[in-house]
């Protein structure tokens, strides 16, 4: 009996050790795990605000602060708020360098998505693109235990951008120059950061054509692509336009290779050629504001002068080829007892060298004119300008 009460009592004694043993380890692997936590941070990347792929998730910056490797895989995921999952992915094992290792789509190996079944984005696994609206964006690294490591989430709110529009020549205008000069505002707001292209293309409209029948079938005139600027001399080397003949001209707006927007098709006629009537700087000329803009332009030297019947009633705006309001007040002088009028230019000390300009006249019933016009601060700038 005595014998029994000495087993039980050194089993119970076993047991207790077990136990305490397993407690311990347990904390010890707890501390461990929170250890390794704390020395691996990740900083995800912002998301561009126009528009969220589903690699996203995979472009982080995590610092690995042990000292030493770690074998870890990651997760990533795109939720409606912190609540609804649309689509969790985990890549294959990866090795963290001691510092800072960058995490992007080509820098790992994928190895696949599970999609909610519960959640319906249309086409996501084929565009790899979310719709406009509010995600969050995690990331999350494991060891090779699966304890997590580190995390970041960041909000990612999807807005579209205005599409581009076009300026000038105005829609069914009537062009009185071969060689117009296109403008168009680019599409607004334009995040920071983000590098705006554009490709435009113009194309004849034959006889029983429309102009948006024509942008998709006929040959091009005129096609560039990744242009830089918002506006586009239509080129001597190019077909030259003709007269009573009818084109159209459309715009796209693209942005790290993904669309951000195109312009509606308008068309003009090409009326007679007054190109060098328009582009020789000269103090004598003076130009009558237009109802439309006609991709034809005047060129200012310190100063414009503009035809008006009656200045007093009008109200004058500035601004730029972008179509951004400039702040300056232009102020009309009076040079002759007729309706010749000049705006000193110079004096506003806003304009740059060379660049395009669309002068507002608007009149006291409301009604809308324009002048288009490239300004220049002196003949010496003109022509060295004028000769690149």
């Amino acid at each position: 009996m005595k014998r029994m009460k000495k087993i039980q009592a050194s089993y119970n004694s076993c047991c207790c050790f077990r136990s305490g043993s397993r407690i311990i380890l347990s904390i010890i692997l707890l501390c461990v795990a929170l250890t390794g936590k704390a020395q691996v941070s990740v900083q995800l990347q912002p998301v561009m605000p126009v528009q969220l792929r589903l690699t996203d998730m995979w472009r982080a910056n995590v610092m690995n602060s042990s000292g030493a490797e770690i074998n870890a895989y990651l997760k990533g995921s795109v939720s409606y708020g912190n609540t609804t999952l649309i689509v969790e992915g985990t890549s294959q094992p990866l090795v963290l360098k001691p510092g800072i290792n960058i995490i992007n789509p080509a820098s790992i190996i994928i190895r696949g998505y599970q999609f909610n079944p519960a959640v319906n984005v249309p086409n996501l696994s084929s565009t790899e693109l979310f719709p406009f609206g509010s995600y969050v964006v995690c990331l999350k690294v494991y060891n090779a235990n699966s304890a997590e490591l580190g995390a970041s989430c960041i909000e990612a709110n999807i807005k579209p951008l205005s599409p581009p529009m076009l300026l000038s020549p105005y829609n069914e205008a009537q062009v009185h120059t071969a060689y117009p000069l296109l403008i168009w505002s680019p599409p607004t707001p334009v995040p920071s950061g983000l590098q705006v292209q554009y490709d435009l293309k113009l194309v004849e409209v034959l006889s029983g054509q429309n102009p948006v029948d024509a942008i998709q079938r006929n040959f091009a005139l005129v096609q560039e692509s990744d242009l830089h600027s918002n506006l586009f001399q239509y080129p001597v080397s190019a077909v030259k336009l003709e007269p009573q003949k009818h084109y159209a001209w459309q715009v796209v707006a693209k942005g790290d290779n993904f669309l951000i927007g195109t312009t509606e098709v308008w068309s003009f006629t090409m009326v007679m050629d007054t190109m060098n009537v328009y582009k020789l700087p000269n103090p004598e000329q003076f130009y009558e504001p237009k109802v439309a803009l006609d991709g034809a332009y005047a060129v200012a030297v310190e100063v414009l002068g503009v035809v008006l019947k009656d200045a007093v009633n009008f109200k004058l705006t500035l601004y730029n080829s972008k179509h951004e309001l400039l702040k300056v007040k232009p102020e009309l002088k009076r040079i002759a007892n007729d309706s010749r009028h000049i705006i000193n230019l110079k004096e506003t000390g806003k304009l740059q060298n060379g660049e395009v300009y669309i002068l507002e006249f608007i009149s006291s019933t409301g009604e809308k004119t324009y002048i288009l016009f490239k300004y220049f601060s002196s003949i010496k700038k003109y022509k060295n300008i004028s000769s690149k």
